[in-house]
């Protein structure tokens, strides 16, 4: 986490990984042109004929098919696409991305060229005409497969309208008008379209002339923009001829849904790979290369993603935001990672997706770990919403609605009571979203449903959520769909004079509440006239402060100008603008203490600037974030309801740490990587491997002939997914190149693969390895391994010899070689996408860390259905923390992990030459440089915390037989967790404790050596969790404050606070004593590494704790009255990053950059300052069954209230007054 910017070794360079061997031509050459013979086959061998149409000798009309993109028949296409070649040019569209802070804008522009011949050049240019004539601004390859081209001009002026033409060769051209940003404007026009039949071919004349009548500022088109499902380039080009005319000359937005893809429907599961075409066991059923391809065509023009990490599979996303004239628009991803319903759901109906059962019970669907739009989704709309500088007004874009307005599905008369297609499934994932697009004051536009609908959607209530307008089918020759509900009656409340009898409050089939305002029934689904074809468009009036909804038939007359709207429209409803994001009076969290309502409000400023990202799935932050951020609105508790029951927990009781993807063990942290310690690894493939690919140079292999491959056919290497074999006979192996590899830094070996049998059955699978002086395999060196064999992507690790102990010996044989054995039947295909060996990069925090995150939201949502789905796993973890690492016995945490011994990588001779030690100082915490381990004070201080929250949650289950939650797995009974906790306490009083420099040390290695680099994170934190003695506790006080001096310490004194906002993390130099790959600490000064004399504010908090439980109120109200106005000098300055750009005031660390202050971005735990309001001076502490208030405040102040603390199923204002009441008002 802190230590992205670092130098790394050089990797060993291998290969470079394309969507095609042209396009890395065209990327590489600028005067690349197309070869004379192209890839006919370069989305795989599974899937010869995708994009057929497009790619092979496409010119010869030879390969023109229909079908699955595996087999077809000869197929004519739908028109012609050898053009003359000045019309190569197709189409283009494109996006500004206009900043509200005022930082320059960026132009984002794709344009789709027919399929060029051999010789044609491969690349493209972008020229303007600002008033002086044509000028060129950029050049861009063409990539094939998809023959698109994309450009990005930085520096954008959005103040005026330029024309542009996109060049390609001599001749062919395209023209258009980069609009002006309509930030003046005070009616703002948004288009919405979807569903564009392909059975119907040929221009859409009627709807291109009404959108240039309309004049819209905006064009967003919400997926099925084609239905040529294996033949996406060409139904890209039919599309974008049929709207060219309205294309080129305003913004568009187009996002690929489930027909772009080639699916009837999509759940993409996090982008596993579906093994169904109909997609509902989840995932994507056509290879990632080809997926990613549509997505590059439709979406690579939008902002940049604002969270790019791909998912399985190495398939992109997009999900962005996009400013325009001020309206704040979320471009959202439905399907991405939505959970499939097949297996993971009861059958409920004819199909996985649909119900049909009247009597089926609601609740058995929405299930725990079902995902809608995934936590990184949900985290990012959450902050969106709160981003309000510079904005009027916010809308919410994605592929479908948030609920199953439809009864009639395909025929008039077809009642489908709930279909698993839409948002309103699963439903607590709906309820997050609505609740954060409410949260935004937003509009939802989306498309899909072939039906034409304005809701209100109904949260906890009727009419309490956001308006939404489902646009109609652009041409609906599909599928058709009806408003009808049973019984033929309105609902409750009917919209007053509406010309449709069916409106009002309803919920739909997934008990989902919504108020129907207006739909357009098809009247007759075989007349395309009648069947509701058409599109929408979104208006904001900002002087009237509202949006309006208009419905415009496909067909529709002109009257007086404007064409005619379905029966039911325009529907006007009330602009909600976004609230600012510095909480004031009316926000639901707020501190108030009387005469100090300056400091207050720099607090609350402070408190919403950090809860913004106070969420993140990643293991290492949740005995920090989840407490502080639970208590402040029901979207945190949705989100880490959703993350811990999703928590990787292996069956010994192990959490996963969930970091982003590395190159170490895929459990633990993602570095050490095998390159830095003298490790191997091959890689077929690195989609996915950002982070590896910008650190260590990452690169993927071309070749796989120096493997031996027996019993197996090699297919190729497919780039998304790697090495493709097919098995000819039983026992097919795949065998490593020979290698060295000193056994400490191999301690595992990682496979990541995925095999699928031809007939589904489980295959059976082993590893062998050899080392120096084996001459054959040997038994002794094998060992099974797991093997699904459903044909998705997973991980698996193998155990080597080195690791049955901390300390292999000095002359322990190198490992030389590794075997894959796979059993299975013959035509089983297998797909390796690496092999490596891997550091044990496992922290032993990680059960605590989840216990204590997992604990805490239960205690502040008494969710029993919550508690159910996790205490086995909470159980598992605290029995494996207590086993792993001797707790038990020993009353502390000894980490018994190879590289974990307490040890330095680095040592330092008399004369100054320093030895590194391969494989020693592993990061074993946040501190991921540092070689906690051993004896490990750090852990131990973790596990103790976790397990007083542990015990509060089984004594409420011992006091609540109701629950229906036995006993059974405990690890300890509730007294003898208490009874351990008083023992660890003792024993880490003792053990850790420098008698000498008066505070604890942070780790002990296994030789016996204490390290003490004066570690404040830990001894405040120590001292806040009551593990301290009074007289510890006091002699760290008085360190810290500089009344006693540390003989040797750097800094002393006023020097500990020299950063203002909180101690250094360390106070005295360490240059030697880190993990071996950071080799060179002494370049660094003291104070410009965060665990060298430097800083991180969110430890600043435990300084606050400390204070208040060992010192007095007094003492730390000065602190906090510190903090803030160093806070409002920053504030004053623009924020963190301008405040510290001023030379002298110390460098700040964060997103790949190295530096001594830890304050924003990765640093989420900058939380835990204004976190001291509610904890410590407020002392509030939630329980099973209450809660306590424990007040400790400062002489001037008269009260402390926090306003807004959601506690179970309520929202609290609590006061405390100087004189020790305290009262509780709870909001209605």
């Amino acid at each position: 986490m802190k230590t992205r910017s670092i130098g790394l070794p050089a990797a060993v360079i291998m290969a470079v990984a394309c969507a095609s061997p042209q396009a890395a031509r065209a990327a590489d050459d600028s005067h690349a042109t197309v070869p004379a013979a192209l890839d006919p086959a370069p989305f795989g061998s599974e899937f010869p004929l995708l994009d057929g149409w497009a790619t092979g000798d496409w010119w010869t009309d030879t390969r023109a098919v229909s079908g699955d993109g595996r087999r077809g028949a000869k197929a004519p296409r739908p028109f012609a696409v050898d053009v003359p070649r000045a019309n190569v040019i197709a189409f283009a569209v494109y996006t500004v991305d206009v900043k509200p802070t005022g930082a320059p804008a960026t132009l984002k522009l794709t344009a789709q060229l027919f399929p060029l011949k051999p010789g044609e050049s491969m690349e493209a240019r972008l020229e303007v005409d600002r008033g002086g004539g044509w000028e060129e601004v950029a050049r861009a390859p063409v990539l094939y497969p998809g023959w698109d081209t994309h450009f990005r001009v930085a520096g954008w002026d959005p103040s005026v309208s330029v024309p542009y033409r996109v060049r390609h060769g001599d001749t062919a051209e395209f023209t258009g008008r980069i609009r002006r940003d309509p930030a003046e404007k005070e009616r703002l026009c948004v288009a919405v379209l979807s569903c564009n039949s392909s059975s119907t071919t040929g221009p859409r004349d009627e709807l291109v002339a009404n959108l240039k009548v309309l004049d819209p500022d905006l064009l967003f088109f919400a997926g099925d923009q084609t239905y040529r499902h294996t033949q996406h380039t060409v139904g890209w080009i039919e599309f974008g001829l049929q709207f060219r005319d309205v294309l080129r000359d305003r913004p568009a937005v187009t996002i690929p849904d489930d027909h772009d893809v080639g699916h009837p429907n999509l759940w993409g599961a996090n982008g596993k790979r579906a093994l169904e075409k109909t997609g509902s066991d989840g995932g994507f059923y056509y290879p990632a290369t080809y997926v990613n391809m549509v997505q590059r065509q439709q979406t690579w023009h939008l902002p940049d993603a604002v969270d790019p990490a791909p998912v399985e599979q190495g398939i992109t996303v997009y999900f962005t935001r996009l400013v325009l004239g001020g309206l704040d628009l979320a471009i959202l991803e439905d399907r991405k990672f939505k959970t499939g319903p097949k297996g993971t759901i009861p059958a409920l109906g004819p199909r996985p997706d649909h119900i049909t059962d009247p009597a089926y019970d609601r609740a058995a669907i929405d299930l725990p770990g079902l995902e809608l739009l995934g936590s990184r989704q949900l985290a990012w709309l959450d902050r969106w919403s709160q981003d309000t500088a510079g904005v009027r007004a916010k809308a919410v874009l994605s592929q479908t609605a948030f609920c199953g307005a439809v009864h009639m599905h395909d025929k008039a008369d077809e009642r489908l009571l709930a279909d698993l297609d839409c948002n309103g499934w699963p439903q607590s994932g709906r309820n997050a979203a609505l609740r954060l697009i409410r949260q935004a004051g937003a509009v939802h536009l989306c498309g899909d449903q072939h039906l034409a609908v304005v809701v209100q959607h109904g949260i906890d209530a009727f009419r309490d959520g956001p308006w939404a307008f489902t646009a109609p089918a652009i041409v609906n020759t599909i599928y058709g769909r009806w408003w009808h509900p049973e019984g033929e009656r309105p609902g409750n409340a009917p919209i007053a004079g509406s010309p449709l009898p069916w409106t009002g409050d309803y919920e739909d089939g997934l008990g989902n509440k919504l108020t129907m305002v207006a739909y357009a029934n098809p009247a007759d689904i075989t007349d395309e006239r009648l069947r509701g074809d058409g599109f929408g468009t979104a208006v904001w009036d900002f002087p009237a402060t509202t949006v309006e909804f208009h419905c415009v038939p496909r067909f529709a007359d002109r009257r007086e100008g404007l064409p005619a709207e379905y029966p039911g429209w325009p529907v006007t409803v009330p602009l909600k603008t976004p609230q600012p994001p510095r909480v004031t009076t009316a926000a639901p969290v707020r501190f108030e203490v009387p005469t100090h309502e300056d400091e207050m409000r720099l607090l609350d400023e402070m408190h919403a600037l950090h809860l913004k990202t106070a969420f993140i799935p990643c293991t290492l932050w949740d005995a920090w974030l989840p407490r502080s951020s639970l208590w402040t609105r029901p979207s945190f508790r949705d989100r880490y309801r959703q993350a811990f029951r999703d928590k990787r927990v292996d069956d010994a009781g192990y959490v996963a740490m969930q970091q982003h993807r590395g190159l170490a063990h895929a459990d633990g942290w993602p570095f050490p990587t095998w390159q830095q310690g003298g490790g191997v690894g091959w890689h077929f493939s690195v989609a996915g491997d950002e982070w590896a690919v910008q650190a260590v140079g990452l690169m993927a292999l071309e070749s796989w002939t120096q493997f031996g491959i027996e019993r197996a056919d090699v297919a190729g290497i497919e780039p998304a997914d790697g090495l493709v074999v097919t098995t000819t006979g039983t026992a097919a192996t795949i065998t490593t190149p020979e290698f060295s590899c000193p056994p400490l830094v191999c301690p595992f070996a990682r496979v990541e693969w995925a095999v699928q049998t031809p007939d589904g059955s489980r295959p059976t699978a082993r590893f062998d390895w050899q080392v120096a002086g084996d001459e054959a395999w040997k038994a002794d060196r094998s060992a099974a391994i797991p093997l699904p064999a459903d044909g998705r992507m997973h991980y698996c690790h193998v155990r080597l010899p080195a690791n049955d102990g901390r300390r292999p010996a000095d002359d322990a044989a190198p490992l030389t070689r590794f075997r894959l054995v796979v059993d299975a039947p013959v035509g089983t295909r297998i797909v390796l996408k690496s092999m490596i060996s891997a550091v044990d990069s496992r922290h032993p925090t990680t059960g605590a860390l989840f216990v204590h995150g997992a604990a805490d939201t239960f205690l502040w949502t008494r969710d029993v259905e919550f508690l159910r789905a996790v205490i086995d796993r909470m159980r598992r973890a605290v029995r494996f923390t207590l086993d792993e690492f001797d707790v038990r016995d020993g009353k502390h945490v000894e980490v018994p992990w190879l590289g974990h011994d307490g040890r330095s990588g680095l040592s330092l001779a008399a004369d100054g030459t320093k030895t590194i030690h391969a494989g020693f100082g592993v990061g074993s915490n946040y501190w991921d440089l540092l070689p906690f381990g051993g004896h490990d004070a750090f852990a131990t201080l973790a596990v103790y915390q976790a397990l007083e929250r542990y015990e509060k949650v089984e004594r409420g289950i011992d006091a609540h037989p109701e629950w229906a939650i036995t006993a059974d797995g405990r690890p300890l009974s509730p007294d003898e967790i208490r009874g351990l906790r008083g023992q660890i306490a003792a024993d880490f009083q003792r053990r850790f404790w420098n008698p000498t420099t008066g505070r604890f040390v942070g780790w002990i290695d296994l030789d016996g050596r204490p390290y003490d680099y004066g570690f404040t994170f830990l001894n405040t934190e120590a001292v806040a969790a009551g593990l301290a003695t009074d007289e510890q506790a006091a002699s760290i006080l008085t360190w810290l404050d500089g009344r006693r001096i540390v003989e040797g310490d750097t800094s002393q004194g006023d020097d500990i606070y020299h950063w203002r906002f909180g101690p250094r993390s360390t106070t005295r130099r360490n240059v030697e004593t880190y993990m071996w790959s950071w080799t060179g600490p002494e370049v660094i000064p003291w104070g410009g590494q965060v665990q060298d004399g430097g800083a991180v504010l969110g430890f600043s908090g435990f300084d606050l704790l400390a204070r208040l439980r060992a010192g007095t109120p007094d003492d730390a109200g000065q602190r906090l009255r510190e903090i803030l106005r160093w806070y409002a000098e920053v504030r004053q300055a623009g924020g963190y990053r301008d405040y510290y750009a001023q030379p002298g005031r110390g460098t700040m660390q964060g997103s790949g950059t190295a530096g001594g202050l830890g304050l924003d971005r990765e640093f989420l735990e900058s939380i835990l300052v204004p976190q001291v309001m509610l904890e410590g001076f407020l002392g509030f502490e939630p329980g099973v069954d209450g809660f306590t208030v424990r007040p400790r405040l400062p002489r001037d102040w008269p009260s402390l209230t926090v306003h807004g603390i959601h506690f179970h199923d309520q929202v609290l204002d609590v006061t405390a007054r100087r004189d020790g009441g305290v009262s509780v008002t709870k909001r209605d």
